[in-house]
């Protein structure tokens, strides 16, 4: 196995751990509370606290996934050469 694709591996890794522990990260550095929402004012205390845990989630997970994205370039491209 060639350096490339050990490096391609741990990128992948990296991205997949963090779209699996998505609501981890979120809990431990508390990402809930920085989320903001336009729309606040329309909603319940507990649909506003939903809310900001589903796009905090979402956004964790969106950053997994452009960290994988590059993983599998590298993991492709190493495997045509």
């Amino acid at each position: 196995m060639k350096l490339i694709d050990i490096v391609a591996l741990i990128i992948l890794a990296v991205g997949f751990a963090i779209v699996l522990l998505s609501k981890v990260i979120v809990n431990k550095f508390n990402l809930v509370e920085k989320q903001e929402c336009k729309y606040a004012s329309e909603l319940s205390e507990e649909e506003l606290q939903n809310y900001k845990l589903n796009k905090a989630s979402f956004n964790m997970k969106l950053t997994g996934l452009i960290i994988t994205i590059p993983g599998f370039v590298l993991l492709i491209f190493s495997n045509k050469i």
